[in-house]
Parts: C-alpha cells; structure tokens; sequence
C-alpha cells in the first residue's frame, strides 16, 4: 500500500497536487493520496506516520519548527527518512532542528539517487546509534 499526504499552503498549488496526485493513482484503489491546503505551523492536521517525509523551501521559520517538532515526536514511534530540497540554511538556523540531534542523522547523498541541492536524514529514536 502507498499512501501520500501533501499539505500546501497555496490553495492552486494544493489543487495540483491534487490533480497529479490522482494521475500516479491511476484507478489503483489500495492507494491513497490526499494534498490539502494548510500552513503547517498551524494545522490540525499533524503529519501521519510515514516512511520518507519530503520538504522543500520555502517553510515559513514557524511552520519550519512546529514541523520539526512533530517530527520529533514521530522519530520517537516510528524510524523514516527525511528528504529536503533546497533547506539547508533554513534547517541550520532553526532552533529545533539544532535540538533535533538525538533523533535525526544526516546521510550521505552520494549513490542515494538524490539530484544536486537534496539532503537525506535517517530519523528515529535510535538515528544516533545509526539506524
């Protein structure tokens, strides 16, 4: 089963999402997508529990750090791997990304497939010890 969550903050980007979304679907019923407009930092709707989360640039410094720390609390049920794209500034100047080091190990991005500009994190309770 493939299950994906998109949340967009921009109500015409969220649509296509949507709209790709339903085209990697493609009649497939044992599969779900779902790409909502919302400001992270202020959802009701918490990231599920996934296997690869995926962030790119821009997040709002706020969104940025309510996401981090719902990650974290993720991290402590459920290992995954973080993807971002174009972050890294972003991810050095926040608080709880700085605080995030029990949970969060960055790996290598050589010979993991990711273009030029992407950073991979293992994340989970045991990162540190090198799960």
């Amino acid at each position: 089963d493939v299950s994906c969550d998109g949340y967009e903050v921009v109500g015409a980007r969220a649509a296509l999402g949507r709209e790709m979304l339903a085209r990697l679907a493609g009649g497939r019923r044992r599969r779900r997508y779902r790409c909502v407009s919302r400001t992270l930092g202020r959802s009701r709707l918490p990231p599920a529990a996934a296997d690869v989360f995926f962030m790119f640039n821009p997040l709002a410094p706020s969104s940025l750090e309510a996401l981090l720390r719902q990650l974290g609390g993720l991290a402590q049920r459920r290992p995954f791997l973080l993807v971002c794209k174009a972050m890294d500034a972003e991810l050095r100047s926040a608080p709880a990304f700085r605080a995030s080091r029990p949970w969060l190990r960055r790996l290598p991005t050589r010979g993991a497939g990711l273009p030029r500009g992407f950073s991979l994190f293992r994340a989970g309770a045991r990162a540190r010890a090198g799960c």
